[in-house]
């Protein structure tokens, strides 16, 4: 994995968090468990799952800020001089 590449660098980071809350979903439906370790699984699905949409937020405000800059800069180039 290259360093330098921040976007493939997030992806990884969005495909495993994916992978975890899967399983932390599965776990929660776990037939049998008890419900202290039931809470525990919850606690850790819904906290990745927050961190997942920071990540994909963060992600899309980039984005944004992107467009619109190549929007601004098309802009500056087309005003008469």
């Amino acid at each position: 994995m290259e360093e330098d590449d921040p976007n493939k660098l997030r992806d990884v980071e969005i495909k495993r968090l994916v992978e975890l809350a899967q399983l932390a979903y599965e776990n929660t439906r776990e037939p049998g468990m008890s419900m202290k370790m039931r809470e525990t699984w919850h606690r850790r699905y819904t906290n990745t799952v927050e961190v997942l949409n920071r990540l994909l937020k963060d992600a899309q405000i980039k984005d944004y800020t992107r467009k619109l800059q190549a929007i601004l800069d098309n802009e500056n180039q087309e005003e008469p001089r």
